[in-house]
């Protein structure tokens, strides 16, 4: 398999959960972070004016607009998203985003690993 960098996206209103996530991916060199939001409407403005983004990692929980509005509306500007958020997997189902993949706060890195190696191996095969 070919090494590849992902190119990632955080949003979360905040920055603590922004840091846990921030020193996680930063032990993981195939992801990159282009850029950091606590406000996700700059988030909004970003992706839809960006290209080359592979992973948004959001929050689904912030103020002005949630993350599952923030992914139904860019959804189609990259291939991989994960919910970073407090709320359980099982009462967890957002509709109108397609497929994702869903990290619990606070996770572990045993957890990330696998959620990343899910995205790396569907990455790969295309």
């Amino acid at each position: 398999m070919k090494s590849q960098i992902l190119n990632c996206i955080l949003v979360d209103d905040q920055s603590f959960a922004i840091e846990n996530l921030k020193e996680q991916i930063e032990l993981h060199p195939s992801l990159k972070i282009l850029a950091i939001f606590t406000d996700p409407r700059d988030a909004l403005a970003y992706l839809q004016k960006s290209t080359g983004i592979d992973i948004l990692f959001s929050d689904v929980d912030m103020p002005w607009l949630s993350g599952i509005e923030l992914a139904a509306k860019t959804r189609h500007l990259y291939p991989h998203l994960i919910f970073v958020t407090a709320h359980p997997a099982m009462s967890f189902r957002p509709t109108g985003v397609g497929i994702y993949h869903h990290l619990h706060k606070p996770f572990s890195a045993l957890k990330f690993q696998e959620v990343l190696q899910a995205i790396l191996k569907s990455a790969s095969d295309f």
